[in-house]
C-alpha cells in the first residue's frame, strides 16, 4: 500500500506511515491484535471487535456495508499519533476508499463544548474505540476528534458569533457544534437548542434542523464509498 497516494487522495500531508515493528509501542486495548494479524481477514476481524454494538446498530446501512467490503486494517503512525487505517472496496468494484480510527486516549480528557447533544453511543465510541474516526483528510466522513468539535463560529475562525449570522440563521453560530462534514461544504452539527438526536446540516450559511443524527450519520458515511 502506497501511503504516499493515500494522502495525496485525500489532501493531506504526507505525515501518515504504516506501522509493522510494534513490539515497544504502547497500544490501545485490543490493537495489538490487529497489528500482529499476517492475514487481513483477521485483522478486520479483529478491528470490528472493538466496536460498541450499539453504534453499529444505529446506523444499519453503513454497517451492512462495512461488513462486506472492508478488505484491510493496518496500524498507522500519523506524525507521533497511533491510528488504524480501514481500508474498504469502493462502490465502483475497482478503487479503495479508506478511513482513519484515531487512539482514543488521544482525546481522553477533552469534553467537547456540546458534548451532551452527542447520542451515547457516540460518545462511548469516541472515548472507547476511536478518539476519531474519519476520512484520512481528518475532517469528513465520520466523527472528528473530540478536541476538534468546535462551536460553527469557531470552525470558520471567529472567537465570538459570526457576523451577520445571528440575525438571520435559525441557530446561532455559536450554539452549533460540528461533528464532520462531507467533503465539500456540508457540516454535519449538534446543538443543545434542538431535541435530542438532532443533526444540523449547515451549507454557505443555510441551517437545516430537520435531520435525525443516525439517519444522517448513516446516510454520510455510506456516501464515501462513492467518494
Amino acid at each position: 500500500m502506497d501511503m504516499g497516494e493515500v494522502c495525496d487522495r485525500y489532501g493531506r500531508p504526507r505525515t501518515l506511515v504504516l506501522v509493522d515493528e510494534f513490539g515497544e509501542l504502547d497500544l490501545p486495548p485490543g490493537w495489538r491484535a490487529v497489528a500482529a494479524s499476517g492475514d487481513a481477514g483477521e485483522s478486520v476481524n479483529s478491528a470490528m471487535a472493538l466496536w460498541n454494538a450499539e453504534l453499529l446498530r444505529s446506523l444499519p446501512t453503513f454497517r451492512e456495508k462495512f461488513s462486506e467490503r472492508l478488505v484491510d486494517v493496518r496500524l498507522c503512525m500519523d506524525r507521533d499519533a497511533l491510528a488504524l487505517l480501514y481500508v474498504a472496496r469502493h462502490d465502483n468494484g475497482t478503487d479503495l476508499v479508506h478511513w482513519l480510527g484515531v487512539d482514543p486516549r488521544l482525546d481522553a480528557a477533552v469534553e467537547p463544548v456540546f458534548a451532551r447533544t452527542l447520542p451515547p453511543a457516540v460518545r462511548y465510541f469516541l472515548r472507547n474505540v476511536h478518539g476519531g474516526f474519519t476520512s484520512p483528510d481528518c475532517d469528513s466522513y465520520g466523527f472528528v476528534r473530540p478536541s476538534h468539535m468546535d462551536t460553527f463560529a469557531g470552525w470558520a475562525g471567529f472567537d465570538g458569533p459570526i457576523p451577520g449570522w445571528d440575525e438571520d440563521a435559525a441557530i446561532g453560530s455559536t450554539r452549533l457544534m460540528v461533528v464532520t462534514k462531507d467533503s465539500g461544504l456540508l457540516y454535519y452539527c449538534t446543538t443543545p437548542d434542538r431535541p435530542a438526536n438532532t443533526m444540523v446540516l449547515v451549507f454557505e450559511g443555510d441551517v437545516d434542523d430537520r435531520h435525525e443524527f443516525h439517519t444522517a450519520m448513516d446516510e454520510l458515511l455510506c456516501e464515501h464509498f462513492s467518494e
